[in-house]
């Protein structure tokens, strides 16, 4: 439901990033190749120095085109991160400004806060980072094994364990974490109602001396 607050502009800057990291994953995946031709020539009994400098500067260029790809496919990610929060916080505020007395109550101001501020950082980063890292890790993975498959049976066994250990071990810590995510959340909350108290009533406070009790107050939430 979150995700269909991207306008057409942002899925079409999906999609050119999607198409940067096919890309990147193609120019690091050819690396490999040009590595062995490149060991194969300097190991060789005599050296073709023209054999060496064409592949080596055949992985020049593919780092080069890599990190090129990488680069403008963040800038295009941060295009799409920045207009999906700023959607998603003027729908928030419209939304809030439109809330009953009770409602207000019910969801109570800190919170309400943490949700129009650090709820949605965490969905502008889920987005920005999903479009780099979450769409080049199965690309990644898949492509690789094609690539080792027709190479050698062992390799793709190893390969294909090693990828099974590592998403077992991502969903063990994904498990682990939301729980803690979650308190964070609330924890985040009485920070902000803490926070929301102190400074609308320094006055008060520095009118009864009562500035040591605050930082109490404070340092326990």
């Amino acid at each position: 439901k979150i995700l269909k607050n991207l306008k057409p502009r942002d899925l079409c800057y999906i999609l050119i990033c999607a198409a940067l990291v096919v890309v990147q994953v193609w120019l690091e995946l050819t690396m490999p190749d040009y590595t062995q031709k490149l060991t194969l020539a300097v190991t060789a009994e005599k050296t073709d120095m023209d054999i060496v400098w064409e592949n080596g500067g055949m992985m020049l260029l593919c780092a080069f085109g890599s990190m090129t790809a990488a680069i403008i496919c963040g800038f295009f990610a941060a295009q799409v991160a920045a207009n999906f929060a700023k959607t998603l916080r003027e729908k928030l505020f419209d939304r809030i400004m439109r809330f009953s007395n009770a409602e207000i109550n019910k969801f109570s101001t800190p919170s309400l806060i943490t949700r129009t501020t650090n709820d949605v950082v965490q969905m502008q980063m889920l987005v920005a980072m999903g479009l780099q890292v979450m769409i080049k890790a199965p690309v990644m993975a898949v492509w690789a094994i094609c690539k080792i498959s027709s190479t050698s049976v062992e390799w793709t066994t190893a390969v294909f364990v090693c990828v099974v250990v590592i998403v077992i071990t991502i969903t063990l810590l994904v498990l682990l974490a939301y729980p803690k995510f979650k308190a964070i959340q609330k924890l985040t909350d009485n920070l902000n109602n803490a926070t929301r108290e102190n400074i609308s009533g320094v006055r008060v406070v520095r009118a009864f001396n009562a500035e040591e009790y605050q930082q109490e107050k404070f340092g326990r939430v």
